[in-house]
């Protein structure tokens, strides 16, 4: 589940906590600026139109003319709901809005027990948060931001659980050491990220591309063979190959050597890792800046 998913998933559970205790609601967050419904997906206008939330104070719909027109909830009520804005980590979140005036217990008719729930929607939606920041921290890697092999333990376990085909391409980066002995470590690590970028725009939609560690990266192409798995990864020792990492006034030219293999009938991922691994060695005393292939052996 990404963020924003985490998000819809804290209003949902908002929305249902309220029709529990006989309360129409809704919960409107806010995605690239604008309030979205999570039940319908229905778009509002931009987040700034709405009095609650462009205000960050609660507003009794309708307020104005306006929020007829920008706003998809006017018939959660017969046409009075009231709106309290939720905000995140300082900012504006979002809307609850709940069918006014709400019959709950309490001396002000629960509009103080509507403003808690508000406030408990911007406290998930702050735990939300750092829970999401803290995934991202532990399933990418720091430098390149490709995934790190945590998050390519967890990508290969569910393709083996299905018995998904894939080959597995390995990189290595040719001469590294030298770059970093000529021009120091922050240069090798500008080519560490370059080299990622192009990774990441060489593999396809649903493949998964990682830092495997030091100068060798691994990218997992699902449903592929041999051929299909070295027809991406000459695409990207060329594109490697033809473009230059910019150190400040001045540009270096890296090249790469790559390892391939498949799961065929093998199916499990450290025999075809170390297959690939094989292969990679055969490009390197080849030459370097090539690819080789190296099929796992049929069981």
């Amino acid at each position: 589940m990404d963020g924003t998913e985490s998000k819809l998933a804290v209003g949902e559970t908002v929305r249902v906590a309220l029709e529990g205790l006989g309360r129409k609601s809704g919960v409107l967050l806010m995605r690239e600026g604008r309030l979205v419904d999570p039940t319908t997906g229905e778009t509002l206008q931009p987040a700034t139109a709405c009095p609650s939330f462009a205000s960050g104070e609660p507003v009794l719909w309708p307020a104005t003319a306006r929020c007829r027109r920008i706003c998809p909830s006017g018939g959660l009520a017969g046409g009075r709901i009231a709106c309290w804005p939720i905000t995140w980590a300082g900012d504006p979140a979002g809307v609850l809005q709940v069918a006014y005036p709400p019959l709950l217990p309490g001396p002000d008719g629960g509009r103080g027990f509507v403003r808690g729930l508000a406030r408990l929607a911007a406290m998930s939606l702050e735990a939300v948060g750092e829970r999401d920041l803290l995934r991202e921290h532990a399933t990418l890697d720091a430098l390149t931001g490709l995934a790190n092999r945590r998050a390519l333990e967890a990508f290969v376990a569910r393709m083996e659980r299905r018995g998904v085909p894939f080959g597995v391409l390995l990189f290595d980066l040719d001469h590294f050491k030298l770059v970093n002995d000529a021009h120091g470590h922050d240069a090798g690590d500008e080519v560490l990220r370059h080299f990622a970028k192009v990774l990441d725009q060489g593999v396809r939609p649903g493949d998964l591309a990682a830092r495997w560690g030091g100068e060798e990266f691994l990218a997992v192409i699902q449903q592929a063979g041999v051929e299909e798995s070295l027809v991406v990864a000459e695409r990207i020792r060329r594109a490697m190959e033809g473009s230059d990492v910019h150190l400040g006034g001045s540009q270096l030219r890296v090249t790469v050597s790559v390892g391939v293999s498949a799961s065929g009938s093998c199916g499990r991922f450290e025999a075809v890792r170390e297959a690939a691994d094989a292969a990679l060695y055969l490009a390197k005393e080849g030459g370097r800046n090539r690819c080789k292939a190296n099929p796992v052996p049929a069981t």
